[in-house]
């Protein structure tokens, strides 16, 4: 039945079949399920379902244009999950600065991910079904890590769910692996770290991106800035090429006062992405961050 409501066109014959089909159905289903339902089964949408789809169909065409599915998905990632993440200030320029954010990878990258060479030393190695139970043993250490890598940690999943959904790759997998590193050589000769204890003093790098060329307009802004929480390592299977990510908390630029001393007026924004390593180290540059 599903097959054939989602056709794109229909003869007469065969709508003929669809409502059969349709009322065959619904019958099975209040058979089987009436007995479990207070009301017997009696729901507005399985009536409309049963008695109405079909005369939908001969009146404004097929199911497909009627379909509200596509939308309702769009909404939720570009509208709902970003304001859940803002902070309910001036929360149209904040969803519009999420959405670039999260289209930061070109279409082309999408299909192809590289290694990056030269990670720094393993600080953990572990299945992401136990994130939750490492990082609470880490909070209840002897020596707890920085806070900056327990906030990278407890962002891993989400920010993931968005990488692996923008780079058209399954999330439905229970075999994800990662290692975390405490730093990387880039190809263009930058050191990314993540250490709570650089010769006496925290260091987590600070990075800025540019768009994809794909994602570049006049109204967009040019480049965006943020702070690496996390350098990982994504395995996903045995015989697939892992990901090398960062896990990045972005900065927005105080419209009040955008440069303060002759740089950029930044402060922290509660939004967090996974960016290929591979993208990071084409376009970092060095910058100050006045607090």
């Amino acid at each position: 039945m599903y097959i054939i409501s989602r056709q794109e066109s229909y003869t007469e014959k065969e709508i003929e079949n669809f409502k059969k089909i349709i009322i065959d159905w619904c019958e099975n289903f209040k058979k089987i399920f009436s007995s479990l339902s207070k009301t017997e089964c009696s729901f507005p949408k399985l009536h409309s379902w049963k008695y109405h789809t079909v005369a939908a169909v001969r009146k404004y065409g097929v199911l497909n244009g009627l379909s509200t599915e596509t939308y309702e998905t769009l909404h939720k990632t570009y509208v709902k999950n970003p304001y859940q993440s803002s902070n309910r200030k001036n929360i149209m320029q904040q969803l519009i600065k999420a959405v670039k954010r999260k289209e930061i990878t070109p279409v082309a990258s999408k299909i192809i991910h590289r290694k990056t060479k030269g990670f720094g030393k393993i600080l953990w190695n572990f299945n992401l079904d136990e994130i939750e139970q490492k990082v609470d043993l880490l909070k209840n250490s002897k020596n707890p890590p920085h806070s900056n890598l327990i906030e990278g940690l407890l962002q891993v999943i989400p920010a993931l769910d968005t990488f692996l959904d923008t780079s058209s790759q399954s999330s439905e997998c229970d075999d994800f692996c990662i290692i975390v590193y405490d730093a990387v050589h880039l190809d263009n000769g930058e050191i990314l770290r993540t250490s709570g204890n650089f010769q006496g003093n925290e260091w987590f790098s600070n990075v800025s991106v540019s768009p994809a060329k794909d994602q570049v307009s006049e109204s967009t802004d040019r480049i965006w800035y943020g702070k690496i929480l996390l350098l990982l390592r994504l395995f996903q299977g045995l015989l697939k090429e892992p990901y090398d990510l960062a896990i990045v908390r972005w900065y927005d630029i105080l419209l009040e006062e955008s440069e303060l001393y002759g740089c950029l007026h930044l402060y922290f924004f509660e939004e967090y992405n996974a960016i290929p390593l591979d993208l990071l180290s084409k376009k970092i540059l060095p910058f100050i961050v006045c607090k």
